[in-house]
């Protein structure tokens, strides 16, 4: 938006939630299916995005979620969608995972990956959950990044254990398991780039009252997001939002606060299309 400020104690309430209800629709969260959760087993892998690109749909993470022992390479593997209140589950078959890169340090980076969906497994899940088109905004968004413009607001999403609730079983032969998607509204501090991959720094810190996390455990693979404000006359609303990154580490700097590490908009553009081109 140009030539325009606006105040955080301009933008409404609702404003936010709408915001979040809108990106919601594009996350989703790896579990451990029902039928495999033991007490001792952790039951959110990962979180991720559901992308579209060049006729093809896919889920972005981070790498270190998919190679991790826990992430199951037989049988199925549990979605957890938004607006459900249990995960589907789906074959391991129905997806190809593509391990794009990872570095030695797990704080540097980079730590990207995708899941292909098979076109069946694709068609079912774009019946139940919204696909963000990364076709739109390919090109617009590389070189950008100004973390004091005006106009716009930053959010990072994806699931977090801390908030994850295990509950009883109700008859069932399973126990009710509730995960929680959370988003934070801030802004990245600084940009960084080491080889082809960019780098944003989204910090954080902790509130009871707003529910907002001392561990962002689970949000491995979410993303990050740019919202563009636009003011016309006395309101305020808000253009489609922009997807402009994925979370992939969690540095404390102190006590409750800290980053969320995360690749930007150049490592998912330049990479993951390419990528997606060649398949």
């Amino acid at each position: 938006m140009d030539d325009q400020t606006i105040l955080a104690n301009e933008i409404p309430r609702d404003l936010f939630a709408e915001v979040v209800q809108d990106i919601a629709t594009y996350s989703v969260g790896f579990v451990v299916p029902q039928m495999g959760i033991s007490p001792n087993e952790p039951l959110l892998l990962g979180s991720g995005t559901f992308i579209s690109y060049n006729g093809k749909r896919v889920i972005i993470t981070a790498r270190h979620v998919v190679d991790s022992r826990k992430f199951p390479t037989s049988g199925r593997i549990g979605l957890m969608l938004s607006g459900s209140v249990r995960e589907i589950s789906i074959d391991v078959g129905s997806y190809s995972i593509i391990r794009i890169e990872r570095g030695n340090v797990e704080k540097e980076g980079p730590d990207l990956a995708m899941l292909v969906l098979a076109p069946a497994i694709a068609s079912t899940l774009a019946a139940r959950q919204s696909f963000f088109p990364l076709d739109l905004f390919q090109g617009k968004e590389e070189g950008r990044f100004d973390p004091v413009i005006g106009g716009e607001l930053w959010v990072a999403q994806g699931y977090v254990d801390k908030y994850t609730i295990k509950g009883e079983s109700h008859g069932s032969e399973y126990p009710i398991v509730r995960y929680y998607n959370f988003s934070g509204f801030g802004c990245p501090t600084q940009r960084n780039i080491r080889g082809s991959f960019d780098y944003l720094s989204f910090p954080t810190e902790s509130h009871d009252e707003y529910c907002i996390p001392d561990s962002f455990g689970g949000m491995s693979g979410g993303a990050l997001w740019r919202i563009p404000l636009k003011k016309e006359g006395d309101k305020l609303t808000y253009t489609t939002p922009v997807f402009s990154g994925v979370i992939f580490y969690e540095e404390s700097t102190s006590p409750g606060v800290g980053n969320l590490i995360c690749h930007g908009w150049e490592s998912v553009y330049r990479h993951c299309c390419n990528l997606i081109d060649g398949i």
